[in-house]
Parts: structure tokens; C-alpha cells; sequence
């Protein structure tokens, strides 16, 4: 209560003073009366004013707690993105930078340091010049006034809400101190284009914290309170600059700075205006940091559920993320670049229709035209490839269709049109699309995500997780994963690359084929998936049985085994998988059998540094999918697969170090694939359109094109993570030379001897004998498994197309 009655009988002493100057010494005793009236009317009617202005509430602003953005954070701390409605950055009272404080002060409140809340002299001032103006040119708040506005009360423009305002501002000078008041205003005020508080907007502005600001820095911020928009100095430069520089002579006037810092700070502040290249729209919000926006917004669904859009916007948690921005930005680079070239490839494939049909019958145009008086247009011959497609799309379609009506209809233009209509490039702006996925097979942590092309407004699905397609000869590593754990499948197992005809009850068929239509005799399961051959992978299916192969791959994909049809097409890689899935499933093979539980992020801290939530990392999702022996086998396949087979292109391009994996690539080159894994990590790469009946070009296969953007990224990434701890822990195998030609062990004069892996008792023990010649002589009658006879093709290529 002491307190009250000496503030306001201080206050009551300058209205006073103000009102009725000392001039006369006659009229002490008059002066005296007024000020014991005023003091005594403020102390009577305090109880009111504080009911009136809900004073009651600056208790709250001791626990007062602006809506701070909460950030993502890569494994290593480092800042992926920030979620927030209001980008705002807190400052705590010994971080407030002192040209700030001098800046504003001398702007908004000269006297800040002197007055009680409100400077009577700055409202009549400030009264007297709009009089004067006949019009609101000045207005006379402090900062405390300023502060109160903001936080305080409501925003409308009313004489009930300035006294409020007035007497919560000298209210709040009796519960804080200026420094703390000042503190609070420079966290709180907004500066423009979705920025609040001094340190988001100088990180905005000037990409650099309020801490390291230079005067003519700190004038440009003070120079926003009043009017944001109109004095952005991004907006409106001209105007900003001799608002700022105003500023700036201001500093200087109250001796804040001299007269040459004040020249120097005009010339640093001209060249700033000068070199500013920055859109005038741009906020914030747009401009944030965001260094892997699919991951970004994956994990925006997922932190939405966890702590509430308000939480997640407004908490100021720090969500540690198992991103690794080392990992990310090469997989970005490498993916992105990779997407370009093939748009660039792939787009000449969709007008080859179209060009070979103007080519053909372009030439009756001139005739067509005459005879139905239709308009002239300009030889397609004439024009660029791409020109020529976009002119039959657009122009040249219903003529053709004219020609062929009037000719009588030819099949082949019967067909063509009705593709052309169904996949107009008119009708679709389609990119070749991409996806990249990574996790640790130590942690379980999801190291690195690419959803496509670079994320904008119109690209935000994330392929690496929600697009589903078929894997194509990929899923052949799961395929023979699960039959050799069965033991009726080893590396040495010959099978029969001849045609199969399957009849269905219906009386229907299929006859699956190789790529080349070609076919290749006997040869073992080793070379089959080091080529690729398709026949192979439908005979192992067959030999070992969808009963015992289904299981295990369901659970190597981690789920329901009802989801798998129980249909010999699966060896084919029909079954539609997502990227993220292939990499959870080839991952179960480096981790001994067992299913590591992906994770997303490790910890959840909030604003005060305790943990809010925190997740398990090395999980077993499941133990034992399939036998760790059985993934050493697989490791050796795989390996061959990289070295020798259809994945080489990985050694092509530089990468020399530790690689195991399969590329796949579907019908009619729709979708290319490469799964595998190095010393700790599994990734899988899908390149294709979204549109899954859009081909990517003849030739375009997973091991024509994803294999250089996965060696690429691998021959990057290792000096990162040379040192990084191995995660093998494959089970005991056998070591075996075998021979190529009979799948046995080595008989005189065999030309083909692989070293292979078994799993303890089922590597072979009896050698062969005879076999092919070079030029294909007879083959040994004895030389059989599981009753077929097995013949040694002369030469064989094999491509994962199907």
C-alpha cells in the first residue's frame, strides 16, 4: 500500500507541475492543496481502476508465455525445420542487445527511462500535432503503453481502451522493472511479414541473431513497430530508409552514438537498401528453414497427434528426429539431379507415338484440308520434337481421326488414338518422379527421406512412404530370402529357364517370360538372381511352395500375411509395396533375420528441458524372420548381384565399397527400382511417374538408371561414416566351391567354379561329372536336381524387365 500512495502521489506531483507551473512562490500552498486532492482522489478510486482495467491480470504476465515455434532437430542437434504460426524466438533479459534498447527507445519512448507507465508530456505533444494536422499523425504511447496494448487488452480503437491501457501500463512499472518491461516488449512486438519479437525478425531481415545486430541494423528494426507494412524495408525501401535513418539521427540527438557512427551507419544502411534481393512477399512462414520438407511434413502429421496442433505450434518443444542432414542433403542432391536428367530422357518416349503418327499420315493434310475447307496449318515435319507432339495433341488429333474414318479405319491408328486421348501430355503436366528412403540398421532410424522432386505447393506427396506400386524383380530378394530359410533352396539349386504355360479353372492363361523373350536352358539360383530370370523365380516359388514362402514374407515386410495373394505371380514383384516398406524388409537380411522397429524421432523436450516423450532405438519389431544363416546366404547373392550382375552400374560409377542389393523394374518400364544395404545402412530408390501407366522409356530399368543415383549417394556418403560401427550379424555359412555347370562340386575340366554359401548341411557333397562343352556338347545323364535335367546355356544376359 506504501508502495500505491507514493507512486501516486508522485504522479499527482507532475500533473500538477505540468498543469501548474512554480512560477509564482505565492502559489506553493495552492500547488500543495491540488497535489494532496489529485494523490487523495488516484488512492480512493484506486480499488475502482483496478476493477476497471482488470489489473488483476498482470499477475498472470509474471507466468506470461508467448506462443513459441517448436523446431525439429536432426539426430545431431543440428535444425531441420521450425513449426509455428507466429515465428517468434525468445530472448531472456541478458540477451537483449543494448543498440536494440538506445534504437527503439529513441523512436518510440525518449523518456522510457524516466516515466511511470505514461509520458504526459509525448500525449499532449502528440495531441497538439494532430490537432493541428486534423488527422492522427502521432501518437503519444510509451513502450510500457505499447507492451500493454499487445499483451493485455483488446485491440480495438476506442477511448475506454487507451485508459485501460494508461493504467495497466503504470501498473506494470510497479511490478517489473524497466529492463524486464523492455524484455517483454522485444519478444512480444511484431515486425512484418509474420515475424515477432527482435531476434526472429533480425534472423529474418538480416540472417543473423539480434545479439550481432549494427546500429543502423537495430534502427531498421526500431523504424516497424508503428506501421509494418508500409515501412518494410523490403516493401517499401525508400520510405523504410528515411524512416530508419530518422531513427539514426535520433540515436545521435540523445548521444547515443556520434556524429561520425552516424554518417558510417547511413552509408552501411544505403548499401543494404541497395543489395536487398528479396521478394517483398515473401514471410516467414515461406522463408523458414526446411532442409528436408518431405520429412518435414511426414513428421508434422505425426507430431500433430503427439502434442496437439496448439502444442506443436505454440510449445516450444525440440523434437529430436532420426534424420541426418549429412545423409539427407547427398540423397536430395543425388536424387534431384538424377529426376532432372530423366525428364529429360523420358519425355521424348511420350511423343514417340505422336511423332511416328505425324510422320506417317501428315502428308494427306493438304488433301484433307481442301476436301472438308478445313484451316491450313503449318508441316509438323518442320518443328522440334517436343513441338510436334504438343501440335498433334492439340491440333492434329481429329484430323487424324478424319483420315482414319475416311481410309476406312486401320487397327494400329484405332489403337494409337485411343492411348494418345487416355495420355495426352495436354492433358497431364506429369514429371518423372523419385523416392529415396534410408534407416540404420543398428538404430532403427530413419536416416534420410526424399518424396520426389523439390517439395513446392503443388508437389507434396511423399513417395518414399504413401505411393504403393508393384516392385518389379526386387522382391526377389525377398522371394529367395524366404525359400532358402526353408533349406529347399541353395545358391548351387539349378532350375529350368524354359516356357511354362499356366491354365487357370476358368480356362484362362498365363505364360510368363523373360525380358528378352529368350530362354536359357538350366542354370542355378545364384546366377538367376545375379540376372535376374524371371522363369527361375516362378520355378523356386513352385519348388518350395507359396505355403512356407508367404509367411516369411509377410513378415519380412512386417505385415498381415492375408495381404499377400497366394498367386505365383508375387515372384514377379506384382504385389504393390512402398519404398519405405522395401527398406524395412531388405534391412531384416543385415540384421541377422531379426525386424528392427523403424523410428521416426528419439526424443521430445519441452520448453523447460524436460523430456516429454522418448522412444526406444534398436528395437526388435521381430526376432527371427528368417534364420541368420540364412541372411549370410542372402548377404553372398546379393553381393554377387552389385559385382556381377544386374546392379554393376554401382561400380561404375566409383563406388568401391561395401554393397549387397537387387534392382527391379516393372512392365513396360513403368516404375525402376534398387534395394539394398552397405556396412549400416538399408535404402531404396523408386523412379517413376505417378501415374503408373506412363512408361519411363524403353531401357529405362532400375539397372540403367537407379543404380547410379545409389552408388553415387554411396560413394558420398562413406567418408562419413568409415567409422561408424558395422551392423553385420549374419549367422555361420559354409563355404563351398561349386561348378557353375552342375551345381555340384568341381569335376575335371569345369569351366564355371563359384565360391558359394551355405548354410551348415545343405552344401553339396557329391561331384559332378562330364557336363557341356564349350560349344554345347552332350550333358551328363546323371546331372539332375529334384529330377531335372540340368543343361549349361552358352551364353545368357538377364534384365529385370517382366
Amino acid at each position: 500500500m506504501n508502495t500505491v500512495i507514493t507512486f501516486f502521489s508522485v504522479l499527482s506531483h507532475n500533473i500538477v507541475n505540468y498543469f501548474f507551473p512554480d512560477k509564482n512562490p505565492d502559489g506553493k500552498s495552492v500547488r500543495k492543496f491540488l497535489v494532496v486532492i489529485t494523490a487523495g482522489s488516484f488512492i480512493l478510486l484506486f480499488p475502482l481502476f483496478l476493477l476497471w482495467a482488470d489489473i488483476g491480470r498482470i499477475y498472470t504476465l509474471k507466468e506470461y508465455r508467448p506462443p513459441i515455434p517448436s523446431t525439429l532437430l536432426d539426430r545431431k542437434g543440428r535444425v531441420i525445420a521450425t513449426y509455428f504460426t507466429d515465428n517468434r524466438v525468445i530472448l531472456q533479459e541478458k540477451e537483449i542487445n543494448d543498440k536494440l534498447i538506445q534504437a527503439f527507445t529513441s523512436i518510440e519512448d525518449n523518456n522510457f527511462f524516466s516515466h511511470y507507465g505514461i509520458d504526459l508530456q509525448s500525449i499532449f505533444r502528440a495531441f497538439l500535432k494532430n490537432m493541428l494536422a486534423g488527422s492522427v499523425k502521432q501518437g503519444g504511447s510509451t513502450i510500457t503503453q505499447q507492451l500493454a496494448k499487445v499483451i493485455l487488452t483488446s485491440k480495438k480503437r476506442t477511448l475506454t481502451r487507451k485508459a485501460r491501457e494508461a493504467i495497466l501500463a503504470i501498473a506494470l512499472e510497479q511490478f517489473f522493472t524497466k529492463k524486464q518491461i523492455i524484455t517483454l516488449y522485444f519478444n512480444e512486438i511484431y515486425l512484418g511479414h509474420g515475424n515477432y519479437g527482435v531476434e526472429a525478425a533480425a534472423r529474418f531481415y538480416f540472417n543473423k541473431s539480434s545479439t550481432e545486430l549494427e546500429y543502423y541494423e537495430a534502427a531498421i528494426l526500431a523504424s516497424l513497430p508503428s506501421a509494418p507494412n508500409s515501412f518494410s524495408p523490403l516493401k517499401n525501401p525508400k520510405l523504410s530508409f528515411y524512416r530508419s535513418r530518422a531513427v539514426l539521427y535520433n540515436m545521435f540527438a540523445m548521444g547515443h552514438i556520434d556524429r561520425q557512427t552516424m554518417y558510417t551507419q547511413i552509408k552501411e544502411m544505403l548499401h543494404f537498401y541497395e543489395t536487398i534481393n528479396t521478394s517483398p512477399d515473401v514471410t516467414a512462414f515461406g522463408n523458414r528453414t526446411d532442409k528436408a520438407p518431405y520429412f518435414a511434413e511426414w513428421m508434422r502429421g505425426i507430431l500433430e497427434k503427439k502434442l496437439g496442433k496448439k502444442g506443436l505450434y505454440t510449445g516450444g518443444y525440440k523434437i529430436y528426429s532420426s534424420l541426418d542432414l549429412d545423409h539427407q542433403a547427398i540423397a536430395q542432391d543425388e536424387l534431384w539431379r538424377a529426376l532432372e536428367r530423366q525428364n529429360k530422357v523420358s519425355s521424348g518416349f511420350q511423343f514417340h507415338r505422336q511423332i511416328e503418327i505425324a510422320e506417317k499420315y501428315t502428308h494427306i493434310l493438304p488433301l484433307l484440308q481442301l476436301a472438308f475447307d478445313l484451316p491450313e496449318n503449318d508441316n509438323p515435319r518442320t518443328l522440334k520434337q517436343y513441338e510436334i507432339a504438343l501440335k498433334f495433341s492439340r491440333e492434329l488429333m481429329e484430323y487424324t481421326d478424319l483420315i482414319n474414318l475416311g481410309t476406312g479405319g486401320v487397327r494400329y491408328l484405332d489403337e494409337t488414338l485411343v492411348y494418345l486421348r487416355k495420355n495426352s501430355i495436354t492433358a497431364s503436366v506429369d514429371h518423372v518422379q523419385g523416392a529415396f528412403i534410408e534407416m540404420d540398421n543398428l538404430t532403427g532410424e530413419v536416416t534420410a527421406m526424399v518424396g520426389g522432386m523439390p517439395f513446392s505447393s503443388q508437389n507434396q506427396m511423399n513417395r518414399a512412404i504413401q505411393i504403393k506400386r508393384q516392385p518389379g524383380s526386387t522382391f526377389k530378394a525377398l522371394l529367395y530370402s524366404a525359400a532358402i530359410d526353408t533349406k529347399k533352396l541353395t545358391q548351387a539349386s539349378v532350375y529350368p529357364d524354359t516356357p511354362v504355360v499356366f491354365l487357370d479353372p476358368a480356362g484362362g492363361s498365363w505364360i510368363p517370360s523373360n525380358y528378352a523373350g529368350d530362354f536359357r536352358g538350366f542354370i542355378t539360383a545364384r546366377e538367376a538372381l545375379q540376372y535376374s530370370v524371371n522363369l527361375v523365380s516362378i520355378a523356386i516359388a513352385r519348388d518350395v511352395g507359396l505355403a512356407a514362402i508367404i509367411p516369411r514374407l509377410a513378415d519380412l515386410l512386417s505385415i498381415d500375411r492375408s495381404q499377400i495373394p497366394v498367386n505365383l505371380s508375387i515372384a514377379l514383384g506384382t504385389y504393390e509395396v512402398s519404398p519405405y516398406q522395401m527398406t524395412r524388409a531388405i534391412s531384416v537380411i543385415p540384421n541377422g533375420g531379426n525386424a528392427i522397429q523403424p523410428v521416426f524421432y528419439t526424443k521430445i523436450v519441452d520448453e523447460t528441458g524436460n523430456i516429454f516423450d522418448k522412444v526406444q532405438t534398436g528395437k526388435i519389431n521381430k526376432s527371427g524372420v528368417i534364420s541368420a544363416s540364412a541372411c549370410a546366404v542372402m548377404d553372398d547373392m546379393l553381393r554377387n548381384v552389385v559385382n556381377s550382375g544386374t546392379g554393376t552400374k554401382i561400380r561404375s560409377v566409383g563406388y568401391t565399397g561395401y554393397a549387397a542389393g537387387k534392382t527391379g523394374t516393372t512392365s513396360n518400364f513403368r516404375d525402376a527400382w534398387f534395394t539394398g544395404y552397405n556396412h549400416r545402412y538399408s535404402s531404396t530408390i523408386w523412379i517413376g511417374y505417378d501415374r503408373s501407366s506412363r512408361t519411363l522409356g524403353n531401357g529405362q530399368s532400375g539397372g540403367n538408371i537407379v543404380t547410379p543415383v545409389w552408388g553415387n549417394y554411396q560413394r558420398r556418403l562413406a567418408p562419413t561414416i568409415k567409422d561408424e560401427q558395422s551392423v553385420a550379424k549374419f549367422g555361420s555359412i559354409v563355404y563351398t566351391n561349386v561348378c557353375g555347370s552342375t551345381g555340384l562340386l568341381p569335376h575335371e575340366g569345369c569351366d564355371r567354379i563359384y565360391n558359394m554359401g551355405f548354410i551348415p548341411g545343405t552344401q553339396p557333397t557329391e561331384k559332378g561329372s562330364g557336363g557341356f562343352s564349350s560349344d554345347g556338347g552332350s550333358v551328363d545323364p546323371g546331372r539332375q536336381n529334384n529330377g531335372k535335367e540340368v543343361v549349361t546355356p552358352d551364353d545368357f544376359f538377364g534384365n529385370d524387365n517382366f
